[in-house]
């Protein structure tokens, strides 16, 4: 087993820049009524993958690290699972109780205190708009293991990458896809996935090489 890396400081500032792309993106919605606010609304959405390649470089160690065996990969993929679920379940219940106290000021921003929406969101099946991304980070630790082993054999990465694509370019031509996007969304991420993956390899191979020639 591989010791436990020390925690980088690079991609909690990338984290960091990631996040406040997400917090404009989503303030700038409200202000689409010009050239430049819709341009920079249209290009700053790369922060999703910016977040996607954050993952990879945290989750990456964490497999390595890992037993690849059935009772191990049900308790790394639950701990991440809970690691993504709780923190949002806190977000709707913080908003639903703002709605009831403040109704004037919070009513209105997305979430919705009907049966329906409020369950449609919880399950991540629909309900407030952004839960998707929620999702989609449910999905890629769920798959996490596979994509890196995957990622180990040349011809798999190819072939993974050609049908991860293949499906993105599925999408854009098939209406019905899209109807079902939200339980296979990581089909299409999972190039990105894959990508990041080998990106952060090769940067762990490079800086042990050079820490190696170092010590010669």
């Amino acid at each position: 087993m591989k010791p436990k890396p020390s925690r980088s400081h690079h991609i909690d500032v990338l984290r960091a820049i990631a996040t406040v792309m997400i917090v404009v993106t989503h303030v700038l919605q409200y202000h689409l009524h010009n050239f430049l606010t819709t341009f920079v609304w249209n290009y700053i959405h790369f922060a999703v993958v910016l977040f996607v390649f954050c993952s990879v470089s945290v989750l990456l160690p964490s497999v390595e690290r890992m037993e690849m065996n059935a009772s191990s990969l049900f308790a790394w993929c639950k701990k991440r699972f809970w690691r993504l679920i709780k923190p949002f379940y806190v977000y709707i219940a913080a908003h639903a109780l703002l709605i009831l106290l403040l109704p004037s000021i919070f009513n209105g921003n997305g979430l919705k205190l009907t049966p329906t929406f409020l369950l449609d969101s919880i399950t991540l099946s629909g309900g407030i708009n952004f839960n998707w991304l929620v999702l989609l980070f449910i999905e890629i630790a769920l798959v996490f293991p596979l994509i890196y082993k995957v990622s180990q054999k040349k011809n798999w990465s190819i072939g993974w990458g050609i049908a991860s694509f293949c499906f993105i370019v599925a999408t854009l031509f098939m209406p019905e896809l899209r109807s079902i996007y939200r339980p296979i969304m990581v089909i299409g991420w999972s190039l990105i996935v894959l990508l990041s993956i080998l990106a952060v390899s090769y940067t762990h191979l490079d800086v042990y090489k050079r820490q190696v020639h170092r010590v010669k």
